[in-house]
């Protein structure tokens, strides 16, 4: 193998490495006052559940949007719809952790920080 083919051969495993570790999950985390965040309620329709979103969030996904994983149950989203609305009223921080993956922020942990 010539030079050339090996930096070749090396330059698109390095390509190759990089697209893998840019569409890799990352955890980020929000820790903000989310006056200004939309909190929306999809209602169940046939067999699919109801759905909570948040938007306008700083998350990295487009128009700041947030959601809740498939797995989250009613509780979950009865919670972040209250831990939102309450810290909008008392104009509290929340603290919200989520996994991106360069097109969805699917939310992993919420609350309200000390």
């Amino acid at each position: 193998m010539t030079t050339a083919n090996r930096l070749a051969a090396a330059a698109i495993g390095i390509a190759c490495c990089a697209a893998q570790t840019a569409f890799a999950q990352t955890v980020q985390v929000i820790q903000n006052t989310p006056t200004g965040w939309l909190v929306q309620n999809y209602v169940a329709v046939g067999n699919a559940p109801s759905v909570v979103d948040l938007w306008f969030t700083e998350s990295l996904c487009a128009n700041g949007l947030l959601q809740l994983p498939p797995t989250a149950t009613q509780t979950d989203a009865d919670r972040l719809i209250a831990m939102i609305l309450t810290a909008k009223v008392s104009l509290k921080q929340v603290q919200i952790f989520y996994n991106y993956n360069g097109s969805t922020c699917l939310i992993t942990s919420f609350g309200i920080p000390d």
